[in-house]
């Protein structure tokens, strides 16, 4: 389950972004590109969520002159923070963002064809079944 929170939290959370996720093509489905990009808008360009770990992610629309438009995700750490996050742990923490987009995109999106899917493929990350 995600856990919003707002920009004065994150902004405790520290000040160092490390990039985690890159979506380079987010108009491939434009019923992902919509939805977040609505959510986004209504955030002010950036959504933050709090992991069960207790981290801190940002998502964001990434746009300038040189690349299309893409969406990132990205870990917000302290400054001189050297701790190691890990693919496993960032793998597991994002797993409830995908979940929380699937569900608000719906449709034929749905959050049990995305369960089996990773219990077929072994996707890292993804609950056990």
């Amino acid at each position: 389950m995600i856990e919003w929170v707002d920009q004065e939290t994150a902004d405790r959370a520290g000040t160092k972004e490390e990039l985690v996720l890159r979506e380079q093509a987010p108009a491939h489905y434009p019923e992902f590109l919509n939805f977040l990009n609505s959510k986004l808008s209504q955030d002010h360009g950036n959504l933050f969520f709090r992991a069960p770990s207790g981290n801190i992610y940002v998502v964001r629309l990434v746009s300038d002159e040189v690349t299309p438009p893409r969406h990132e995700i990205l870990i917000l750490v302290r400054k001189g923070d050297d701790t190691e996050i890990g693919d496993e742990n960032v793998n597991q923490e994002l797993w409830p963002f995908l979940e929380w987009l699937l569900e608000g995109v719906g449709g034929e999106w749905t959050v049990n064809a995305l369960r089996q899917t990773a219990s077929i493929y072994r996707i890292p990350g993804a609950p056990q079944r």
